[in-house]
């Protein structure tokens, strides 16, 4: 059973969805953008939230 707790491991294959945002946020160039995550208790947002910082910084690279 899996604690309740946000984790940076991908055990949710959410790789894809935080790609995608992180492209996003660095398609802003510094523009103000707003995304939302909503979904029931324990379907992963925070997990989804803590896999953002990493994207970014990839998609910042490319």
């Amino acid at each position: 059973m899996w604690t309740d707790n946000e984790t940076e491991r991908d055990f949710l294959n959410f790789s894809g969805v935080a790609d995608t945002i992180a492209e996003i946020i660095a398609q802003a160039q510094g523009k103000p953008i707003s995304i939302g995550v909503s979904g029931q208790w324990g379907r992963g947002k925070s997990s989804l939230i803590k896999l953002g910082p990493v994207n970014t910084y990839e998609a910042h690279q490319r």
